[in-house]
């Protein structure tokens, strides 16, 4: 059997939006950033669309509406690292998905933290990307006037909305 990744991840994406609806495509919206800085910093296309794809599973492990409430309302919280254990861990035991575990796992890793941790520069550097883009949709957020103008963005790319 074949599986298109492209919109698998997207519908997971939807799924795991039903989780924080006050945020909705959060995820998708990261993705799209972290894709064009990659590109920005000319990464190789392929390892543009491997940020896309991790940006569109970065919250897959927020496991209730009152924590993702947390990743949308604050910077930066104590209980961060818990969704991205569970995410990853989450996407380990799914071999399609597997590949994008390790950059989940560190992505609300700040950068010193992230040198003292025993991974390769390439996971160290998408990790860092995906949480500047995580963390600047926060920032942006407010500055949106309701879900259409904030995921005005998204129609740019329909292949990610479906």
């Amino acid at each position: 059997m074949k599986i298109n990744l492209q919109r698998t991840i997207s519908t997971l994406t939807n799924v795991l939006d039903f989780v924080g609806t006050d945020e909705f495509q959060h995820s998708k919206r990261v993705a799209l950033m972290a894709a064009k800085i990659a590109s920005a910093m000319n990464w190789p296309q392929l390892r543009c669309e491997r940020m896309l794809y991790a940006g569109m599973l970065l919250d897959c492990g927020v496991s209730r509406a009152k924590e993702h409430r947390a990743i949308t309302e604050t910077l930066e919280w104590e209980g961060a690292q818990n969704h991205c254990l569970r995410g990853a861990d989450y996407l380990a035991t799914c071999p399609p998905l597997a590949e994008y575990s390790g950059v989940v796992r560190w992505h609300h890793t700040r950068w010193e933290a992230l040198l003292l941790e025993n991974i390769d520069d390439e996971l160290r550097a998408e990790s860092n990307l995906l949480f500047l883009a995580d963390r600047t949709d926060f920032l942006l957020a407010p500055y949106f006037v309701g879900a259409s103008l904030k995921n005005e963005i998204l129609w740019e790319y329909p292949e990610i909305v479906e």
